[in-house]
């Protein structure tokens, strides 16, 4: 398989599921290459999971707008 579909680290929890066609590849959406999509979560205090906010933002776009914040890969 090769592919991580669920990332942890302290209460953050990422997990990716297929079925999320890119727009960059084709010239209409449903050929487009699955590209899959992400779902941000925390666990809260009663060790349930609860979405959280995030964003895709490029490095360079980061960096600009936070030049002490950290880029984690």
């Amino acid at each position: 398989m090769g592919k991580r579909q669920r990332f942890e680290d302290g209460d953050l929890v990422l997990t990716w599921t297929s079925g999320q066609n890119s727009i960059h590849d084709h010239p209409t959406i449903p050929s487009g290459r699955d590209v899959g999509n992400v779902v941000a979560q925390r666990h809260g205090s009663d060790g349930r999971l609860v979405d959280t906010p995030y964003d895709v933002t490029f490095a360079f776009a980061f960096r600009a707008f936070w030049p002490d914040g950290e880029i984690v890969f």
